[in-house]
């Protein structure tokens, strides 16, 4: 466990009463920058130093430190690599950055790993050091209180867990949150089984919805409720009293909610029963919701509820004794005493209509049910009935019926016997038959269509369609259709089945519309005919994304010719050869619902180059008919090389950038730092004087370095035929000292190779600096060999040494501008330098080596 340091109950932050029982771990692979922080800090915590993280992750355990500082950019691994790997050891330290590189996306970075806090290296401003300070405390505090409020939410869990009854705790959208074991048993199983899933997962809809409201009223009103309700536990319906409470955070906002439970079945089972025989009694009596009526056997009312009376606007004193076609409109009253006779003899009425008079005047329709009751022997007592207002009803159907008249298209009604009931006045209009001309169907078909084979045809597709149909609509069909003005007409029809075995026959007049079909199949042509000329690529797809249309521009920059691509299977294969990015192509234009400006994917020609084509589709705006989808598409690969290459110089631009600000930057820190001191602590001038100058000396040879390093392989001078070994003769000779177990080795015969004598001098003054600088400590001697040989393109250049080599994870870094495997040493930007060079001697630069203790090989190939 992390120990809680000491407070003073200082109200001053700035006046804080350091404790020392903090323990901070700091990594950085800057020992300069390792002693200074410990010499400003040591009085604040306790600190400890590590100049390798491997050492530093080794050596942490949970709760041995209350917080790391750490560098960013360090060998091996980088700050956000340590922060990951701490995390994992101990979730709750705080990990703080102090880096030399002020990086707005570098700060973004690490605040999304969950690193605490971000700070540059100026520990020289005693603002700076308060806050770092300041902020190391705070984090601490902050974890200390999150470990507690985990211990307390454990406790408050075996809390209600012992409880009698079942509790649950769900989010505010309805997730499981934390059940009690009696809880978790009424759903029929563990807590495990239902924390994460949501009510609705596990109760059906209805409840579900209603545990929800009540939930969102906690919610919203953030004051405790207590609701009786019912829910399906163990495949059956059960009552409980809940209550609910919400629970809220510092700001008072609730984030959700506990609730326990009582189950009150049995007893509101016993309270239902009561309530029901009540409800049935009164149902059947007085509160029935919808109009009753009674009625003796000569239509005399005899007994009424107060849903009648309420609905027509009498009393009970004007109504009971009165002939019920007393409350009727005078056409109703004539119908009314033969209706009643039918309803004694049949004993049940159903769907009856009456129109009946208010108190007021005015009129509703009543739709009646009713049945008759008897005595023992079948002897009439009395009738009861209810009915509704159908008066809307009533009022929609005529509005429907006026629709139907005035409806744009032809219209007939045909029973199951063949017979025309109706036809609208559309239909009139377009044929010119009247119903009396059209009876029936069979003299429809003889008036429509005078040809007898073709009339023949029709009626067999009738009556296939009248055998088929099941309560679905049948068409539509298309036949040719001659009115009684003689004209031919090409008419579409939909059968459409309605009740009593009826069906109505809806027509569509689609003369013009073919005839303008037409036109637009002509104009199609003569577009697809432009398109497959087009000075772009144009390609067209079916349903299953075959390619359809491949035209000229297509075969032109991909070599493919439209015969080998048309209805291949494999098309798309020959273009997109990778599955993955394949996938990924067609993906993207169905998501975009075919839909893409500019979307540049690249292809593999016929003789194997790749192109970059930006496609383009409206297929969904503007569809081709005969095309599911189609694309034009234009050939941006010059453009994209550019590009390309501009981005890399962009690129090389801002390492350089970022190389200038991080490693001049901390130095110059460092620097500051010890001058600092020097006024606080004189009595250690001499010390941290020295400290200083040897700074100052790292300032000037990276500066050096970075000039060097911006001059390279930008203009080189002219080249001449010259033997290297000359270089390395006198570069060895410049390096070697009286003492150095050293020897080179040259190939017996020297090649002749033209390049820029200056330029060319620094590549081998690196090569050679580096192998004096990294040579192995455990071997006796340090041995450089040189070699170069002519091949079929140009010369290959091996420069080799026996030193300390290079570690494979190392080898992928050595060449970034200003990495180095030891910053005491080096400053990183020889190899980059060579690099440069040899580049601009239209040459290629790279290193190999078999591990650490193995030496090391340089290659350089140029060509002629």
């Amino acid at each position: 466990m992390q120990t809680v340091p000491s407070q003073n109950g200082s109200k001053n932050q700035n006046n804080r009463s350091w404790s020392k029982s903090y323990r901070v771990c700091h990594i950085d692979d800057d020992t300069d920058f390792l002693h200074l922080f410990k010499l400003k800090f040591s009085r604040y915590f306790e600190v400890e130093s590590f100049d390798c993280a491997e050492k530093a992750i080794s050596f942490f355990e949970n709760g041995n430190y209350d917080a790391v500082v750490t560098d960013y950019d360090m060998p091996v691994f980088n700050g956000l690599q340590i922060l990951e790997m701490i995390k994992e050891k101990d979730p709750f330290v705080p990990v703080i950055f102090c880096t030399g590189q002020g990086s707005e996306e570098l700060a973004r970075k690490v605040f999304r790993m969950d690193a605490t806090d971000y700070f540059t290296k100026n520990l020289f401003e005693p603002a700076h050091k308060e806050t770092l300070a300041n902020s190391i405390i705070k984090a601490v505090e902050a974890s200390r209180a999150e470990i507690e409020k985990l211990e307390i939410e454990e406790n408050y869990r075996k809390l209600l867990e012992a409880s009698g009854n079942p509790v649950f705790k769900v989010d505010t959208n309805g997730v499981f949150l934390f059940l009690n074991e009696i809880a978790a048993y009424d759903l029929g199983g563990v807590p495990e089984d239902f924390v994460g899933k949501k009510m609705s997962e596990l109760f059906p809809e209805p409840f579900a919805e209603r545990q929800m409201s009540d939930i969102h009223k906690v919610i919203e009103t953030g004051f405790p409720l207590s609701v009786f309700s019912e829910t399906w536990i163990r495949n059956a319906v059960r009552t409980y009293k809940t209550n609910i409470y919400p629970l809220k955070n510092y700001l008072g906002k609730v984030t959700s909610i506990i609730a326990t439970s009582i189950d009150i079945s049995e007893q509101v089972k016993t309270e239902n029963e009561l309530r029901q025989r009540e409800a049935h009694f009164k149902l059947l009596y007085e509160d029935a919701p919808m109009p009753y009526q009674s009625l003796d056997s000569k239509g005399n009312i005899l007994g009424i509820n107060s849903a009648w009376l309420k609905t027509l606007g009498y009393s009970k004193e004007e109504v009971i004794g009165k002939n019920f076609a007393e409350f009727l409109t005078e056409d109703y009253k004539t119908l009314f005493p033969e209706r009643f006779e039918y309803f004694k003899k049949t004993g049940i009425a159903h769907s009856a209509v009456f129109d009946m008079v208010k108190k007021d005047g005015g009129i509703i329709s009543a739709e009646f049910e009713g049945k008759i009751s008897v005595d023992a022997e079948g002897n009439f007592i009395r009738t009861h009935c209810i009915f509704k207002d159908v008066t809307e009803v009533r009022k929609a159907e005529m509005r429907f019926s006026n629709i139907v008249e005035e409806m744009p298209f032809p219209l007939v009604l045909v029973n199951q016997n063949g017979n025309i009931e109706y036809l609208n006045p559309e239909f009139i209009r377009t044929f010119g038959y009247s119903h009396n001309e059209v009876r029936t169907v069979e003299q429809w078909f003889v008036r429509a269509y005078p040809d007898d084979d073709y009339r023949k045809m029709i009626e067999l597709n009738w009556q296939k369609d009248m055998g088929e149909k099941s309560g679905k609509s049948i068409g539509n069909r298309c036949f040719i259709t001659r009115t009684k003005f003689n004209e031919d007409k090409e008419i579409s029809y939909k059968i459409v089945p309605i009740e009593n075995d009826r069906i109505c026959v809806v027509f569509e007049d689609i003369t013009e519309k073919k005839r303008a079909e037409s036109v637009i199949k002509a104009n199609e042509e003569k577009f697809r005919h432009v398109l497959q000329n087009m000075p772009v690529m144009l390609d067209a797809f079916d349903d299953e994304l075959n390619i359809i249309v491949w035209n000229k521009e297509c075969e032109l920059v991909t070599g493919y010719t439209a015969e080998e691509m048309k209805n291949n299977p494999d098309a798309l294969k020959l273009l997109y050869p990778d599955d993955k990015y394949r996938t990924m192509v067609i993906e993207s234009f169905k998501n975009d619902k075919y839909s893409v400006r500019n979307q540049e994917w690249e292809l593999r020609c016929k003789d194997g180059s790749r192109k970059t084509i930006a496609w383009s589709s409206i297929s969904g705006e503007c569809p081709v008919n005969g095309w599911s989808s189609w694309a034009v598409g234009v050939d941006v690969t010059e453009r994209k090389v550019n590009e390309d290459g501009l981005r890399a110089r962009n690129r090389e631009l801002n390492d350089f950038t970022y190389r200038v600000s991080h490693d001049l930057k901390n130095p110059l820190y460092i620097l500051k730092g010890y001058l600092s001191l020097i006024n606080i602590q004189p009595e250690d001038f001499n010390e941290l004087y020295a400290k200083a100058d040897n700074q100052m000396d790292k300032l000037l040879s990276l500066i050096n370095s970075l000039l060097t390093l911006s001059r390279a392989g930008r203009v080189i001078g002219e080249k001449v035929s010259v033997d290297l070994r000359d270089f390395i003769k006198r570069s060895f000779a410049e390096y070697y000292t009286s003492g150095t177990e050293a020897e080179l080795h040259l190939d017996n015969e020297g090649v002749q190779i033209k390049v820029d004598p200056d330029s060319f001098a620094q590549v081998i003054d690196n090569l050679m600096q580096n192998a004096f600088r990294y040579r192995d400590p455990s071997k006796e001697k340090l041995i450089i060999e040189f070699r170069a040989i002519k091949t079929e393109t140009g010369t290959s250049i091996v420069f080799s040494d026996n030193g300390i080599g290079i570690e494979s994870k190392q080898m992928s870094r050595i060449f970034e501008t200003g990495y180095t495997t030891n910053k005491k040493t080096g400053n990183g930007f020889g190899l980059s330098i060579i690099s440069k060079i040899v580049e601009a001697h239209n040459g290629t630069f790279y290193a190999v080596s078999e591990g650490a203790g193995k030496g090391s090989e340089f290659h350089i190939d140029l060509k002629d």
